[in-house]
């Protein structure tokens, strides 16, 4: 069924506006309804008379509801176009919409037409001549028509209409701007608008008022649509974190939870319930406490200078103080030699690291364990004096032990 504006109630969002003396502005994305549109604007001779003592015309009227409808119009990537009925003028082939150019075009029509005794008015021509310039049936248009449904000169518009919407089928939607002021008249253009279930009929009195003419153009060219992309339960505008993978937990600004605080969400974090005071990794797993040393050990050789002592020292002390607590000594090479042999030199300077603790400082031998890489895990280039000499270094890696924010 067609649908028939009626003076409504303004609805929510601006009585809210004008409650709170301003805009209310809708977080939303506005999808397009249609790909194309046409102004058809009445130019018979009956459009030339005075509507209901206002002091203009019918087709004076028309012209400045199309003005207005322009205004409003948000663009959206749709084609317009702009023309006469009665008889037919294409004053605007379809062009990629802009509101400044359909102004333009509104701006070079007639500011009045003529209207003689015998009111010749020619619809059912006008919308015949029209089939020619619609656009594939394909495409979803609009006929937006401004007239008063007078039509005493040429072919019937109602059947000319109905050749129209069979022709192009459900993408097609007339929709009515009724300046009638006879029975007749409306019931001309009723039987156009019924042609359609998407058809809107709308009186020129119900267009007067600013929200109704908001809501048709809403109706006929847009939809609010509020977005959520990732589909995580809360809208565009206020998500955070865009982007987050389907099915993820979500706090009330879109970001993955994290229930142990940790800065790791919980889809991700590999360790949960991690301690708030400790540093975590990529997998929100707890960082062990790491001492490097920076043990220089002559080349090919597996001895300890004195002069370490009081690095060695600082391991043991934690070592001893925390009793919870084991630790691996880590050895590492560079790449000089070969790889067999660099793999027993960096257990030899592990094992002679290991022995030091327990040897020195009374570390318990079961809390200790050694483990060479060789070149394995280099942290610098074997190509340079000074990344060979990182590369030959010493870690003790403590479990249990873990690094404080």
């Amino acid at each position: 069924m067609m649908r028939r504006y009626v003076v409504r109630m303004i609805p929510l969002l601006a009585t809210l506006a004008m409650l709170l003396g301003g805009a209310v502005t809708a977080h939303a994305a506005l999808q397009p309804k249609i790909d194309n549109f046409f102004f058809l604007i009445d130019t018979s001779g009956s459009m030339g008379a005075e509507y209901q003592q206002t002091g203009k015309t019918k087709y004076q009227i028309a012209l400045e509801l199309a003005k207005r409808m322009n205004a409003l119009i948000p663009e959206l990537g749709y084609d317009g176009a702009v023309a006469t009925l009665a008889p037919f003028e294409m004053v605007q082939p379809l062009q990629p919409y802009t509101e400044g150019g359909y102004s333009q075009s509104l701006g070079s029509l007639p500011s009045n037409v003529r209207y003689w005794f015998g009111n010749p008015t020619p619809l059912g021509k006008g919308l015949s001549e029209l089939k020619a310039s619609l656009p594939s049936p394909s495409k979803r248009t609009a006929l937006i028509l401004f007239s008063d449904g007078g039509n005493n000169k040429g072919p019937n518009p109602i059947p000319v209409a109905q050749g129209v919407y069979q022709e192009y089928g459900g993408n097609l939607c007339f929709h009515v701007v009724s300046l009638a002021e006879t029975a007749k008249e409306q019931a001309t253009l009723d039987a156009i608008a019924a042609l359609s279930k998407c058809t809107l009929m709308v009186p020129y009195a119900v267009l007067k008022d600013d929200q109704e003419m908001k809501q048709f153009v809403q109706d006929v060219f847009y939809s609010d649509v509020v977005l959520d992309e990732d589909q995580d339960g809360v809208n565009d505008d206020q998500d955070r974190c865009p982007g987050t993978p389907r099915n993820v937990l979500v706090d009330v600004v879109g970001c993955p939870v994290d229930t142990d605080g940790d800065g790791v969400a919980d889809y991700l974090d590999k360790c949960p319930g991690t301690p708030l005071d400790l540093k975590v990794d990529a997998d929100g797993c707890p960082l062990p406490v790491t001492f490097n040393l920076n043990i220089e050990f002559d080349t090919d050789k597996a001895d300890i200078r004195p002069q370490y002592r009081g690095e060695l020292q600082k391991v043991a002390d934690f070592i001893k103080s925390h009793p919870g607590t084991t630790a691996v000594v880590e050895g590492h090479t560079d790449a000089s030699g070969s790889s067999d042999y660099n793999l027993k030199l960096s257990q030899r300077r592990a094992d002679s690291v290991m022995d030091y603790l327990v040897d020195e400082f009374g570390v318990e031998p079961g809390r200790l364990s050694a483990k060479g890489y060789g070149e394995t895990k280099p942290i610098a280039s074997n190509d340079t004096k000074e990344g060979k000499q990182a590369n030959r270094r010493v870690l003790v890696v403590i479990s249990g032990g873990y690094k404080q924010k």
